[in-house]
């Protein structure tokens, strides 16, 4: 157990019952977050939640019921019990939590838009009839990847199950024959398996836990810090984890005793590369840098173990998987991806960084994926994702790629290889199909399906190479409703645009919202416009870029989309969040707008940034909503930043007073993203409603516990169908509880 001990400043937790600022300032090193205590008193137990939350990030502590939590008479001091199990399920860190005197504050009203704040509650009303599918068919979940044994016989594979994530195990040759050992928490990082299949190890928090084939849970080591990651010496009982504690640390495990001794620690490093006998080879910094013209990109500086740097810096892109050195420890080649155009392969040697030529036509994405040998770390294969995943292989294994996306018939990427090299765990992920992994046996050439998600009908993907007005090329990926029901087209069309714009892209997979859309006869086009991570240094530093050309990017794929006759080019809908949440207020506002409706979601530094930058400030602004004359939503985070409602409740204050079409929903204990379960359910009964009374098409029924709902509609109820029906006034400046 871990002890939060919280102590209020501020006496009783009066004007909002329940509800408290945060102020976390320990363990060290930690740096100091803010973020919101909920606690609510429902059928006579306590019920509560902790978010921490920093910028452009947010996630729930704990979630719990009244059993642990004690709660003074006078209530000045909370103390909390903080379950690991509990902790894992949340996917939080244990390693960073400690005992901790902890600040709090009440947390006064919100200020008013103007009248009052509208809140769930629970009218109990009878769900209309609805011939649509029920949302749980569209929310799937791929299997967590599955482990071999080192020998390759045993099979491992962490599996959601009636909202448990269980582990299963059994015969690597009868995958349908595995049986549930233990619910546990997922893994948070990284999980093996010893190489007779006697039992698993998994990283939980700054511990390493063991369970065996008969479902017996033990702790191999604690007390290690933050898990970076792990090399197994089987042979020798033994595990080198290298941990984030006071900067990097490389432990050795004993699996016998549990003990952890020291070998090699450095301040500041990010990754340390080490030769057989865990002597420093290289030692790797990196930093974020501002890139391009707004994009952030990382700078990786390698320096040898005394300290020296080594030649040049190696510029990465965000959408780089490969950016961990391959291998980490050894006497052959050290590879990293880089490079100041398209993404390159390159060794670290006693210069620099070196690049290794790639045969093979060039591509017009950066390299992403990288297929090392397991025992020389030799590269066998190098990615690329344009608008599909492309191999180049480099040895006669990586020949095997191309063998396999032609027997499954997607695209395939390597999770594993064990068995001397023998059997490979590899997965298939397609526009058309979930992902789903197997075993393939290389000596007798089979491939066994061992994990796929349980998902009901799902339509098509099509992925689209297009070609910018400027010629600059982009992708894009367009979903397609069932024609036997909806018509052979053009269809109402959703828009999803993608935040970031830098560090975010959309690929050829089966994307839960487009499937819930075409479930309802709305095509959906997800577009990459110039900017987005992965294509490609020359993408953001030529001079064609701009945000204005970005946008202009998506106009061009609707016209593509209309062209197709996929889309009904009178009944379009931009929706986006973050930075596509700023692109969607963009074509809200714009005079000749393709959309006939937008959702911007989390637009806090947008509306305050980029609509000031192009003159929208002060009068400006007001003449932006003035423009406002379409259907829009916007929805945001209470915990979005510092000040996060100044830029919303302006634009939407002005919008309001001009009566223009404008329903802002707030999240008060939410940050850059909803991590409440409950409320992004609601959000999207909410977003389901709106896009259908502006395209046309049919909608579920708010989603049940849509009383539980921790939000605020602050402006225009009635520009969502129903949901007048599902909220109440709380009063001018109220603070009722959100129950």
């Amino acid at each position: 157990m871990w002890l939060l001990v919280l102590v209020a400043l501020s006496g009783s937790p009066e004007p909002i019952p329940g509800h408290w600022g945060v102020r976390w300032e320990g363990p060290a090193p930690e740096p100091a977050r803010t973020g919101t205590l909920v606690l609510r008193r429902v059928d006579e137990r306590w019920v509560g939640s902790l978010t921490l939350g920093r910028p452009y990030r947010g996630w729930t502590l704990v979630s719990v019921d009244g059993s642990r939590f004690s709660f003074g008479d006078d209530g000045a001091t909370l103390t909390l019990e903080l379950d690991p199990g509990v902790l894992t399920a949340t996917g939080w860190h244990p390693e960073s939590v400690g005992a901790a005197t902890v600040a709090l504050e009440a947390i006064a009203p919100p200020a008013e838009l103007s009248g009052s704040v509208l809140r769930p509650f629970g009218a109990g009303l009878p769900a209309p009839p609805s011939e649509l599918r029920p949302p749980e068919t569209f929310a799937w979940k791929p299997h967590a990847e599955p482990r071999l044994s080192g020998d390759g016989r045993r099979v491992w594979t962490f599996a959601p199950n009636a909202g448990v994530t269980a582990l299963w195990t059994g015969a690597a040759d009868e995958p349908g024959a595995l049986r549930r050992v233990v619910s546990h928490g997922a893994p948070q990082g990284w999980w093996d398996s010893d190489p007779a299949g006697s039992a698993v190890y998994l990283a939980v928090g700054d511990a390493i836990e063991r369970i065996s084939a008969a479902g017996e849970r033990s702790i191999a080591a604690s007390d290690l810090g933050k898990v970076r990651w792990v090399e197994p010496r089987w042979a020798e009982g033994k595990l080198f984890v290298a941990t984030a504690r006071d900067g990097f640390r490389l432990l050795e495990v004993d699996l016998q005793t549990g003990s952890a001794t020291e070998r090699y620690a450095h301040p500041s490093a990010e990754d340390v590369v080490f030769f057989p006998d865990w002597g420093p080879r290289f030692v790797l910094q990196r930093d974020r840098i501002l890139h391009g013209q707004g994009a952030y990109a990382e700078i990786v500086s390698i320096h040898s173990a005394a300290g020296l740097p080594l030649g040049l810096e190696v510029l990465q892109s965000q959408s780089i998987v490969d950016r961990d050195p391959v291998p980490r420890v050894g006497n052959g080649p050290v590879y990293l991806l880089g490079g100041r155009d398209l993404s390159t392969l390159g060794t670290l040697g006693r210069t620099g960084f070196l690049p290794v030529p790639v045969p093979g036509p060039p591509g017009w994405s950066d390299a992403t994926s990288l297929v090392p040998d397991p025992e020389t770390g030799a590269i066998d294969a190098l990615g690329r994702n344009a608008e599909r995943v492309g191999w180049t292989a480099l040895t006669g294994d990586g020949e095997e790629l191309g063998w396999l996306e032609s027997a499954l018939g997607t695209d395939v990427n390597v999770a594993q290889r064990v068995a001397g090299d023998r059997r490979w765990v590899v997965f298939s992920f397609a526009g058309d199909q979930p992902r789903r992994y197997h075993v393939f046996d290389r000596d007798d050439r089979t491939v066994r399906l061992v994990g796929s998600p349980e998902v009901g009908a799902w339509r098509p993907v099509q992925a689209a190479r297009l070609t910018a007005r400027d010629g600059v090329a982009f992708s894009a990926y367009l979903t397609r409703p069932d024609p036997l029901r909806f018509g052979t087209g053009p269809w109402p069309l959703v828009v999803l645009v993608h935040g970031g714009p830098w560090s975010s892209r959309f690929t050829w997979t089966l994307e839960r919202r487009a499937q819930k859309w075409a479930d309802r006869g709305y095509a959906t086009l997800a577009v990459n416009f110039r900017g987005t991570a992965g294509f490609g240094w020359e993408s953001l530093q030529r001079e064609s870029f701009s945000e204005d050309r970005m946008l202009h990017d998506v106009e061009d794929a609707v016209a593509w989309a209309v062209a197709e006759r996929a889309a009904d080019s009178s009944r379009i809908a931009v929706v986006g969040s973050s930075f596509g949440g700023y692109a969607a207020l963009r074509f809200a506002g714009a005079t000749d707008s393709l959309a006939r409706c937008t959702v911007a979601g989390l637009p806090r530094a947008s509306v305050m940034t980029q609509l000031e930058t192009y003159g929208l400030g002060g009068a400006g602004l007001a003449e932006f909503a003035e423009r406002l004359d379409r259907p829009l939503l916007v929805w945001s985070g209470g915990l979005d930043g510092p000040n996060p409602d100044a830029g919303i409740a302006g634009l939407v204050g002005l919008a309001v007073a001009g009566g223009k079409p404008v329903t802002w929903v707030r999240f008060p204990w939410e940050a850059h993203g909803l991590e409440q379960s409950v409320n992004a359910a609601a959000l999207e009964g909410i977003e389901d409603h709106f896009l259908g009374a502006c395209l046309g098409g049919p909608s579920w029924e708010f989603p049940p516990d849509f009383a539980d709902a921790e939000l605020e509609v602050r402006a225009g109820v009635a520009g969502v169908p129903g949901l007048a029906d599902r909220v109440r006034s709380s009063g001018a400046g109220g603070v009722a509880p959100l129950r």
